[in-house]
């Protein structure tokens, strides 16, 4: 259930950090924006990570780490 809340909280905040690259925008600064929510995404589940007493939650913020930073590369 904590995994369930933990991951849609994350998505939310990941929709409503794209939503603004959404709108016409040039490409650098889709991709400036794009780059800030990724690394949102690395650090907001790195703190999951430090916090979190919950094998699943911890499980899912270290795949997200893993999955984010390969993006950024």
């Amino acid at each position: 259930m904590k995994l369930k809340i933990f991951s849609t909280m994350l998505f939310a905040v990941a929709v409503l950090a794209a939503a603004p690259a959404m709108a016409k925008t040039s490409t650098p600064d889709f991709v400036n924006k794009a780059a800030v929510a990724n690394q949102f995404e690395i650090d907001s589940s790195n703190l999951a990570l430090q916090k979190s007493q919950d094998d699943g939650v911890k499980q899912f913020a270290q795949k997200m780490v893993d999955d984010h930073t390969k993006a950024g590369e």
